[in-house]
């Protein structure tokens, strides 16, 4: 196997670089090699990205920015197992006591990142390597001639994607953390857009302030990418991100969306809630209520084992549609266990274009139509937007788990998601008119689970605003 993330050799590493064994973080695998083997046994050598080496060596880094990777290649055959990284280069000290312990004691070779391209060509020559044609870069894909080439799905992308119970702990635990920065922040925002004669906070002030927040939370790392926090017809921007000397002051009277994730050592989030501060108007409503009805239509999914994500997608879109309304962006993404927030190889979404585009389209096909399998971890956000005035997306984070179904029909395992997000939904926002009993119901039980599941970590006196914004947010809708 050949694997490689490649950096411009002219851009030395951050200062603040490290490597660290991820076995020591979070206790997420036993060991290196119990997932080299089934690696192994898929073919002797494969061509991968730097999130993939992160995860078969059990290692995490700082290379790239929110991103716990490094830039490295590796050789993984029958008999050998060589990691090529910076740390030997650029005057570095090399590997930590602890991260050169682990790879010896897993028979892998650490060498210098920089002899990458002299010490594998004798171990690849005559020899077949397979390559992942998405990820794998031009100076590795000449290392190998064409008659030696085998593409695929790297098997390490699938075994990756599919989380074992411990990962699954550390997601639910970082999805609790997480939740808890998030409604200190919401709680707060609500005091001080309230607050007529207060300073108004400003899109970036607040960014800021939910990294602030967050880093306050245990094994907290930092953001898992650039917090999006935009007002009024910025939230209609998908990937807005605020600047200091631009951006928007929070009013009372509009949309205001954040969209923003964590990197802890025992898990990766991505969530995003809409609030209103003032009087929504009915359109605004509208909108916000169709989006929910598509959020709770997924999460409450069941689906038989090996369903695509373009299937479960209608689920997302139905209320949308039945108002002539869309949204231009996937449904939901693969995400990493204190890895890569955006990961593969599953994704939900399709629906946004016609199926002459996705028959046409190499990458839409591999994602959306590969099937899903319990232990996947996915986002589920939804959105509308409606330019030049607001914007509404809501994203929890999932996992696919097995569900109890009263029949077996087909011949397949049955599956549902394990909703691990506990923030609450905008109440101001909810137009109860349009929603079901069956919603109503989910609704309640959901802000239910968030009060029982949070209410214990906000029994300090500082926490007294957040529990009482918390309390009036997860009351049932008819109260």
């Amino acid at each position: 196997m050949l694997f490689g993330f490649r950096s411009d050799p002219r851009t030395p590493a951050s200062p603040s670089s490290y490597i660290q064994s991820s076995t020591q973080v979070n206790q997420s695998r036993a060991s290196w090699t119990a997932s080299a083997v089934p690696t192994r046994r898929r073919g002797r050598r494969r061509s991968c990205s730097a999130h993939w080496i992160a995860w078969l060596f059990n290692l995490r880094g700082s290379d790239i920015e929110c991103n716990p990777v490094f830039f490295a290649y590796a050789v993984v055959s029958d008999d050998q197992a060589v990691l090529f990284v910076r740390e030997f280069d650029d005057g570095k000290q090399g590997l930590s006591e602890a991260v050169k312990s682990q790879l010896e004691g897993a028979r892998v070779s650490a060498q210098p990142y920089s002899q990458f391209f002299a010490d594998v060509k004798p171990i690849i020559a005559g020899k077949k390597v397979f390559i992942e044609p998405s990820s794998c870069s031009m100076a590795i894909l000449d290392l190998v001639p064409p008659e030696f080439r085998v593409k695929g799905l790297s098997p390490v992308e699938t075994f990756k994607a599919a989380k074992n119970e411990k990962e699954i702990e550390g997601l639910a635990s970082a999805s609790k953390k997480d939740s808890l920065a998030l409604c200190d922040l919401l709680a707060l925002l609500e005091d001080q857009v309230g607050n007529a004669d207060g300073e108004r906070p400003t899109e970036a002030s607040v960014a800021d302030l939910m990294g602030e927040l967050r880093k306050k939370q245990p094994l907290c790392v930092g953001d898992s990418f650039p917090t999006i926090s935009s007002v009024g017809p910025n939230s209609a921007v998908v990937h807005y991100r605020p600047e200091k000397k631009s951006c928007r002051t929070l009013e009372r009277d509009q949309i205001f969306l954040i969209d923003t994730g964590g990197q802890y050592k025992d898990g990766t989030t991505d969530i995003t809630r809409i609030v209103h501060f003032g009087d929504p108007t009915a359109e605004q409503r509208r909108f916000y209520t169709r989006v929910l009805q598509g959020h709770m239509g997924l999460a409450r999914a069941v689906f038989p084992d090996g369903t695509p994500g373009l299937m479960l997608d209608m689920l997302a879109r139905q209320h949308l549609w039945r108002d002539g309304l869309n949204y231009g962006h996937g449904t939901g993404h693969g995400m990493g266990a204190y890895l890569n927030v955006h990961e593969g190889p599953m994704g939900i979404g399709g629906g946004t274009v016609p199926g002459s585009t996705i028959m046409g389209n190499e990458r839409m096909k591999r994602v959306y139509l590969q099937p899903l399998k319990a232990g996947n971890y996915v986002s589920n956000e939804h959105g509308c937007y409606k330019d030049g005035d607001f914007g509404i997306r809501i994203e929890s984070d999932l996992v696919v788990i097995p569900a109890q179904t009263q029949y077996q029909m087909g011949g397949r395992d049955w599956l549902t998601f394990d909703y691990l997000t506990l923030v609450p939904m905008c109440r101001v926002l909810i137009d109860t008119a349009l929603i079901s009993p069956d919603e109503h119901l989910w609704l309640d039980g959901y802000h239910e689970k968030v009060w029982k599941s949070l209410e214990g970590a906000l029994t300090s006196p500082e926490h007294t605003r957040t529990r009482e914004w918390l309390r009036r947010a997860t009351q049932p809708l008819g109260l």
